[in-house]
């Protein structure tokens, strides 16, 4: 089985990038091969808690998320891979619209996953 994770920003510290990276390194251990797909590149130290079998791809564009450019790229990862599953874990950026559209093209299982903050005023 191959899971890409679809994120916008990773590696990174914040809740998101920290449980797709508990995910990520869980399916890893299980003998999943695991994907993480980032639109910007943060803060490489944040690395160090991926596990190093986990494969992590950032698009070349990082100033448009959405342009030919990033589209071409992440066309052919999913052309490559072939992913069983992808768990688009940011569903408020931009991102969104492309992975719609590959999603009539590849066949994947897709799971959304709605992140917040219960105490956020």
């Amino acid at each position: 089985m191959k899971i890409l994770f679809y994120i916008t920003y990773y590696p990174n510290f914040g809740g998101i990038e920290k449980v797709t990276t508990y995910l990520a390194n869980q399916f890893f251990q299980e003998g999943v091969d695991v994907h993480i797909l980032s639109f910007r590149f943060i803060e490489e130290s944040a690395l160090n808690e991926l596990n190093p079998g986990v494969q992590l791809h950032v698009v070349p564009n990082h100033e448009h998320f959405i342009c030919t450019e990033n589209e071409t790229f992440v066309y052919n990862l999913f052309d490559v891979h072939r992913f069983d599953n992808v768990i688009y874990q940011d569903c408020y950026s931009e991102i969104h619209e492309l992975i719609h559209k590959l999603r009539r093209i590849f066949k994947f299982n897709y799971i959304i996953v709605e992140h917040n903050a219960p105490l956020c005023k």
